[in-house]
């Protein structure tokens, strides 16, 4: 099924006929804008092969903001970054990622040695950038990152999405309960997984789960934090 022929099937809703109000162009807008929010909200779920990519960048002296672009000028949001050398992902250790309205006051007092963290600093042009702690000063390694890629469409979403898709647009329409749709997208995330995707629940990724315990780590702790 193509987006057109999507539309038309939300276009039948009885809570799409019933905005009496509105007209059959202010109709499909509605339901086009409620899609795009479920496909962005479907796409930054999981770690779907189809939407993300990775590559690097180099280091530079004294430079804490990389704008990150993407191989083909397509990042639209960062998923990780990580730090090393060498081709193979063995070679690379994993950024924690803090929020920017907690990072200064986090690293205050703090003695970070090497370069460990992350936080997401705006835009240019569109292309997220991220600060990196701490700033390098010699150059022994590059940055490797993970990104969803732009222009992550309707047809860009392999067969049998669509009623995923649809039990999202009815969540936003109050006719399905966010626990149904988050149940419907971890549903999805099986069936993919089984009929042989080529990606894990975020969940599960090995990496993010060693995130996610040190980051927990290190908000419970208070002093220098010297990671070797």
């Amino acid at each position: 099924m193509n987006q057109d022929k999507f539309i038309k099937v939300l276009l039948s809703l009885p809570e799409v006929r019933a905005e009496v109000g509105l007209s059959r162009r202010e109709k499909e807008d509605l339901c086009q804008n409620y899609l795009d929010i479920v496909m962005e909200k479907v796409t930054t779920s999981h770690d779907w092969d189809f939407a993300i990519e990775s590559t690097d960048m180099d280091l530079v002296v004294g430079q804490s903001n990389y704008t990150f672009t993407g191989l083909d000028n397509d990042c639209w949001k960062i998923h990780s970054v990580r730090i090393g050398s060498g081709t193979s992902d063995v070679g690379y250790d994993m950024l924690i990622k803090l929020e920017p309205d907690q990072s200064d006051k986090w690293l205050d007092g703090r003695t970070i040695t090497g370069i460990k963290f992350w936080y997401p600093d705006g835009f240019i042009q569109k292309r997220p950038v991220a600060h990196i702690v701490n700033t390098p000063t010699v150059i022994t390694n590059n940055l490797r990152y993970r990104y969803w890629r732009t222009e992550i469409g309707f047809n860009s979403f392999p067969d049998g999405f669509e009623m995923l898709f649809l039990v999202g647009v009815k969540y936003l329409l109050g006719k399905k309960s966010e626990m149904e749709f988050m149940r419907a997208i971890r549903g999805m995330v099986n069936d993919y997984h089984r009929s042989g995707g080529d990606s894990d629940p975020v969940g599960g990724d090995p990496r993010v789960i060693r995130d996610n315990n040190r980051r927990a780590r290190l908000f419970s702790s208070s002093g220098n934090y010297n990671v070797e």
